[in-house]
């Protein structure tokens, strides 16, 4: 067949399958091509939203492990509390066996102390002390510390409070309350001297001076003091800090007694003038003492007040008639007492009361030629004194 002929043919059949009438399926032609078109535009978005999702999940995975890569900010440290910056140091302080109230002698010697601006407290005990010392921890409002150092070991877990006191070199804790004896006797008795230089960061504001024990000259002012009962008192002008112990406070005037001394004795036993044997503390204390063959009593006993507490004032002088075989004989208790040869030519007024039951003595001592004066201006201190 030629290939006219096959043109031919095929063109008649493509006519036969042609629908002439356009007006009768144009119309559903076009709604079908809209709608295939409304179909194709929802899918694209469906697509557009899943890909933005997709590129939003992956991108805060990808930036957060690029944030865990970089290096973590730090936060600034707040600076320590004011009285923690003020306390903090380290203190060193020697324990004598004689020291009173010591429950083991394994203590005497010389302890030091790390007070760290994180709370932590840190001891170096003598060579012979065994018991377990591990880092303890602290804690200071304004004038109270508490602490519970050989709460591990043999303070039982228990807390102990105390008030403290810190000079330019000083440190003192006072006891408030504490049931454990190595603690007290570690805190509560002692003076701490301070071997790294003051903190210019902190502030000593709600801490109270405390009374040195070298001889240092006292700022007038006021006082706490390790004196047990506690004690505090405001000083003026002129006086040293020589002595401040649990049982024995002491400032002067000057280098000895006879330029003037003020002191304050917490005893618990005498001893008795003949034998110089320890006794038990006389009902009648103010009674013993007047009666006693080293005293001659200058002016008699008179009731008073001192610290807000009564006493029994009188004063008293070395009796002439007293013989005594060596020096030092002349005492009262193991705390305190004359000397035979160093008591003549002073004086003394002597204070006796108790103070919450403790047994407490006061003497004003100086040379008899300027006893006057040392009294009027130990009394204006003993004027401020209070006790508790």
């Amino acid at each position: 067949m030629s290939i006219d002929r096959r043109l031919r043919q095929g063109l008649e059949r493509s006519a036969t399958v042609v629908d002439p009438d356009l007006r009768a399926t144009l119309p559903d032609a076009l709604n079908r091509g809209r709608r295939r078109k409304r179909w194709l535009n929802a899918a694209r978005a469906t697509t557009f939203i899943v890909s933005i999702t997709l590129v939003a999940i992956v991108g805060s995975q990808l930036l957060g492990g690029i944030r865990g890569e970089r290096p973590a900010t730090r936060t600034p440290t707040p600076p320590p509390p004011a009285a923690y910056a003020a306390i903090a140091g380290t203190y060193t302080a020697r324990i004598e066996r004689y020291s009173p109230g010591l429950p083991t002698q394994s203590m005497a010697g010389s302890w030091s102390l790390e007070i760290r601006t994180d709370g932590v407290l840190v001891l170096t005990a003598p060579p012979r002390f065994a018991l377990p010392i591990s880092p303890a921890s602290f804690d200071v409002h304004g004038a109270r510390f508490q602490t519970n150092t050989f709460a591990a070991g043999p303070c039982n877990g228990t807390i102990g409070t105390y008030t403290w006191g810190l000079s330019t070199i000083h440190l003192r804790f006072t006891k408030i309350a504490d049931t454990c004896p190595i603690r007290e006797a570690l805190f509560g008795a002692r003076q701490w001297d301070r071997l790294t230089p003051a903190s210019t960061t902190g502030s000593a504001s709600d801490a109270i001076p405390v009374i040195p024990d070298d001889g240092s000259a006292l700022v007038p002012g006021a006082y706490a003091t390790a004196f047990q009962p506690r004690l505090r008192f405001s000083v003026g002008h002129g006086w040293t800090g020589n002595s401040d112990t649990s049982d024995w406070l002491e400032i002067r005037q000057g280098p000895s007694d006879a330029a003037g001394a003020l002191d304050f004795f917490h005893i618990r036993t005498v001893l008795d003038p003949r034998t110089q044997r320890t006794i038990p503390l006389p009902q009648d204390l103010s009674g013993w003492f007047t009666s006693h063959p080293a005293i001659r009593v200058v002016s008699p006993p008179r009731s008073t007040t001192l610290g807000g507490v009564q006493a029994t004032q009188f004063d008293v002088e070395l009796a002439p008639s007293w013989i005594c075989g060596h020096p030092g004989c002349v005492v009262f208790s193991r705390l305190f007492g004359w000397s035979s040869d160093g008591a003549p030519g002073l004086r003394q007024r002597m204070f006796v009361l108790r103070v919450q039951g403790a047994a407490v003595i006061v003497t004003i001592t100086s040379a008899r030629d300027r006893f006057r004066r040392t009294v009027k201006s130990a009394e204006s201190i003993l004027s401020t004194a209070a006790f508790g």
